[in-house]
């Protein structure tokens, strides 16, 4: 629970000032998005791979943003089978996503560039 609350809180931080938003009840649905039901698919498998937090929030924006989907992803590693992210692309994620972000293929890269802010700095 504490690994959830301190990755929210380092997302709202990292999106304050942009049109993510920073506050958790006002956010861009993209971010929206993210901050809640991405991230509670995806942090038990980052607390398996011992991530730091920057490293979460960097995995979680760059992998929802390219539709990996987590379950197939955890299969993956559970099964130690080599695969190429095209196989881990659920059409799904990336079609909701797109419908989030309204195909703005620049608000997905500010979504990635604000994370990576987090893991490597200003």
């Amino acid at each position: 629970m504490i690994k959830k609350i301190r990755l929210r809180t380092a997302l709202l931080s990292c999106w304050e000032g942009t049109r993510f938003g920073g506050n958790p009840y006002d956010l861009h649905p993209l971010a929206n998005y993210v901050y809640y039901d991405s991230l509670n698919a995806w942090l038990p498998i980052f607390k398996k791979q011992g991530l730091s937090i920057p490293d979460m929030a960097m995995e979680l924006a760059s992998n929802t943003i390219r539709g990996i989907c987590p379950i197939k992803f955890s299969e993956a590693i559970s099964s130690g089978k080599r695969v190429s992210d095209e196989e881990l692309i659920d059409p799904q994620i990336v079609n909701h996503v797109n419908i989030l972000c309204g195909e703005d293929d620049d608000l997905k890269n500010m979504m990635v560039g604000c994370t990576a802010r987090l893991k490597y700095g200003p």
